[in-house]
């Protein structure tokens, strides 16, 4: 049997979108002490995201990004000193780049080069996992969070493609399509995700199963994004066990 590639899911989940890339040399990001120190800013508070990819999510890095939509937001905030600093580092880079692409992007330097940000919650997939994990390090974020381009995202999911993508079941599947960046695991939405074959389950079967989704849907909602990377690590293999012995 071959598997190819697919653009949409092969059941009725949500797409899998990849993260943005702001093509900014750094100076769009912000670290927790910068963050820090204009969290109480009135005029830059709007426009500071959680900024979150594979290596922020697992090892609970925390970065923050200056998101700014339009140019109608920009001219609100472009006489900030800050905001002043960042988009000439911003235009500096961008100029000296290469990539006639990316020199033309130096116009709109408060603009990611790649924006997929949508403002809604979300579930993230990193795109590239450790093989000696027993599940992928999937986990849900309320909006309010940029997703960096070395991860993907679900936006407003249900509970069914919560339990369904954080499956043995699931697990089985990445492991025999994805692909390999040396032996680690490379997440592809469009081999992954798309051509995940959902099996048809009859109402007897989906009641317990999705009871289980539910309760762990709940409890994930219902605890700080610190403590919910704990909980997935030392936790979710009891759960996903639990919720799939119906299946």
């Amino acid at each position: 049997t071959t598997v190819s590639r697919r653009s949409h899911p092969l059941h009725k989940f949500p797409r899998m979108i990849k993260g943005s890339i702001p093509a900014d040399g750094g100076h769009l990001i912000l670290d927790h002490s910068t963050y820090n120190k204009y969290r109480h800013d009135k005029v830059l508070v709007p426009y500071l995201y959680e900024f979150i990819g594979a290596q922020e999510y697992i090892k609970d890095i925390q970065r923050w990004c200056i998101y700014i939509a339009s140019n109608d937001e920009y001219e609100k905030i472009s006489s900030h000193p800050e905001i002043i600093s960042r988009m000439s580092g911003v235009i500096e880079m961008r100029r000296s780049s290469t990539k006639k692409a990316t020199q033309t992007l130096a116009e709109t330097p408060y603009l990611f080069a790649e924006d997929r940000f949508i403002n809604e919650d979300c579930i993230i997939v990193p795109c590239t996992t450790s093989e000696r994990r027993e599940y992928i390090p999937i986990g849900f974020l309320k909006a309010g969070s940029v997703i960096y381009a070395s991860a993907q995202a679900i936006y407003n999911p249900t509970t069914e493609t919560f339990g369904f993508v954080t499956s043995r079941m699931h697990m089985v599947w990445l492991k025999t399509t994805a692909g390999r960046l040396k032996t680690d695991f490379r997440y592809s939405s469009s081999l992954c995700y798309n051509t995940f074959p959902v099996p048809d389950l009859t109402n007897k079967q989906k009641k317990p199963s999705l009871f289980m989704f539910i309760m762990c849907w709940k409890s994930v909602k219902s605890i700080p994004i610190k403590q919910w990377r704990n909980y997935m690590t030392q936790i979710k293999c009891l759960m996903v066990y639990a919720k799939h012995i119906t299946i």
